[in-house]
């Protein structure tokens, strides 16, 4: 069997990281620092709140998450480089495009706007537009050995109830026809920005698309798929399911930010909602969450499983440029209009003439010198599409990997409520808005919507009225935590978000199997139970988690275990959203 290794194809490496000051990100920039051997490590990071770049990095490396090293050199190989994800070639200046062309080896692409009901305009441009813009960007890398694009399982949350989602692109279509997502994120760009907003969501309804967020990544791997297939990028898609606090490093317990599960698990450890009744999902259905680190380390592993050529060895689910075969869907889709090809993967012909030494259609030969970044047309026809045809037999396939623990150690709704429990029990939260514990669920617990919406108006009176005490009292952080806590678990606590899908994770599977026997202690790639450890055991009061148990458990004991010394230290700040 041939095995990869991280460190092989990290060391001496220099990576691009985008999302830096985001929860993942800043996750995976002290994993490189702290454990691989990289060269140079750029961050792409915008000006912001009178900070500027330098400032801003400054501020992050001095953070908690990076404690282990504190004053060591290693820092000084992290450079900023001024952009924005949101602005047209990422509003990085000629010179820094010519230094990432000429040095990059790696890009690990973690900014996304996570905003589940943010308007389509902000969502599309940060999440298809800022990553066509990074990948155009890439067709001119001189040194370029993989792409990991940090997407999320629920990109396909538009799957019947029930499903099992496999690690492959699954088409949209009007009818019998394929959608051109690029045609249709200009469009809905082009119009007014609430029409914009009813468009889509006539389209998420016709679909079954909960929100606008997980639309805007379902578009933005379609387009991923096709700068991978055309421009011959080394290209993983990375999708973690719901991403809980850190159970090993640098830190048990860190949680980075309050946004979506992490501030839902806040609010019931804090005593929002005290009922069984407050729950909007069925309890014997799957919660698929994930630990932080695990994450990190499965986003190294595709980057060099990519780098390495193992992406025919590790990928299991037959796909077409990581799209299901058509037997998969249906012989009756027609493919969608090519007419906005050109447009989408500028940088294609460059970079493809470049790889294979042929000459553009003009007839001279395209120049790989960093100087000069013009762009070439692509040809077109019959021999041109042979020619591809071709080129598509012998290009390894597109990595999709699963991150997360439905179909390797699936955890129900009720497990995780009861956990918390536990958790809640053990931990000394300081502040609760409830005098005890709250009631376990039984697997037989169906939602009732009407009377979750009571509780969920009711404790929103409550965290209005306690936020505006703490307020009052100059505890405006406290009332924060409170109030986003609430805010989250109110947004997924829906019954449209209880889709009950679980995870194919053959990939992740096989990423673990082929990783160099010598690495597999120090990058854990799956998580489940180590051997002789059993699930459920209680926990005692201060407890510390054992590192092998579900997910949640580990997240609610590890905060149980950090509570004391992360409020007072402040080590369990938040971070706000990824960095976009």
């Amino acid at each position: 069997m041939v095995h990869y290794s991280i460190h092989d194809h990290f060391d001496g490496s220099a990576v691009l990281l985008t999302g830096s000051t985001g929860y993942v990100g800043q996750l995976v920039l002290e994993k490189l620092l702290r454990c691989l051997g990289v060269r140079t490590v750029f961050v792409l990071t915008r000006p912001k709140r009178g900070e500027d770049i330098q400032q801003r990095v400054d501020k992050l490396l001095d953070s908690p998450v990076f404690h282990l090293l504190r004053g060591n050199e290693v820092l000084r190989k992290v450079v900023p480089i001024a952009g924005d994800m949101r602005a047209t070639d990422l509003g990085i200046s000629l010179a820094d495009r010519q230094r990432l062309s000429r040095e990059t080896n790696h890009v690990i692409h973690c900014a996304a706007d996570i905003r589940l009901e943010a308007s389509i305009h902000e969502l599309l441009q940060a999440n298809y537009e800022g990553t066509r813009q990074l990948l155009k960007l890439c067709c001119y890398f001189n040194n370029l050995q993989s792409f990991v694009h940090v997407s999320s399982a629920y990109t396909n949350m538009n799957a019947p109830v029930g499903s099992l989602v496999k690690e492959a692109i699954y088409p949209l279509s009007y009818g019998d026809n394929l959608v051109d997502d690029y045609e249709l994120v200009q469009e809905l760009l082009a119009m007014p920005a609430h029409n914009a907003n009813s468009r889509a969501a006539g389209l998420m309804k016709a679909w079954n698309f909960p929100n606008n967020y997980t639309l805007s990544k379902h578009l933005a791997e379609y387009m991923v798929a096709d700068f991978h297939k055309h421009c011959k990028l080394p290209i993983a898609i990375a999708r973690p399911t719901l991403i809980s606090s850190v159970a090993q490093d640098p830190y048990p317990g860190y949680t980075g930010n309050y946004a979506g599960h992490v501030g839902a698990t806040l609010a019931f450890m804090a005593g929002l909602f005290d009922s069984p009744h407050a729950n909007n999902y069925k309890a014997s259905n799957v919660w698929d969450v994930i630990p932080a680190d695990v994450v990190v380390n499965d986003i190294l592993a595709a980057a060099a499983a990519v780098s390495a050529g193992l992406t025919r060895a590790v990928t299991a689910t037959p796909t077409r440029d990581g799209r299901l075969l058509d037997s998969a869907y249906g012989s009756s889709h027609t493919s969608a209009s090519n007419t906005s090809s050109h447009d989408k993967l500028e940088g294609m012909a460059w970079r493809s003439s470049k790889r294979s030494g042929s000459k553009t259609s003009s007839g001279s030969k395209t120049s790989s010198g960093s100087g000069s970044m013009s762009l070439q047309p692509y040809g077109s026809g019959p021999q041109a599409d042979a020619q591809q045809q071709q080129q598509d037999d012998q290009q390894p396939p597109l990595l999709i990997v699963h991150i997360g623990s439905s179909t390797l150690y699936p955890l129900t709704i009720m497990e995780s409520w009861n956990y918390g429990i536990e958790g809640y029990g053990a931990w000394d939260a300081g502040v609760r808005l409830c005098s005890g514990c709250a009631a376990p669920l039984t697997v037989d617990h169906e939602p009732n919507p009407e009377l979750a919406a009571k509780y969920v108006a009711w404790t929103g009176w409550k965290v209005w009225a306690v936020t505006k005490v703490f307020g009052w009292m100059g505890q405006e952080r406290v009332a924060r935590k409170l109030s986003i806590g609430f805010e989250s678990f109110a947004l997924l606590n829906q019954p449209k978000t209880d889709v009950n899908l679980r995870f194919s994770s053959n990939n992740m599977q096989r990423l673990a199997a082929l990783l160099d026997p010598r690495e597999r202690s120090e990058f854990l790639l799956l998580w489940k139970p180590k051997p002789g450890t059993a699930r459920g055991s209680a926990l005692a009061a201060g407890a510390a988690p054992r590192f092998g148990l579900s997910s949640t458990t580990a997240a609610t004991a590890a905060v149980a275990a950090a509570g004391k010394a992360g409020a007072s230290s402040g080590l369990l700040q938040p971070f706000g959203s990824e960095e976009v």
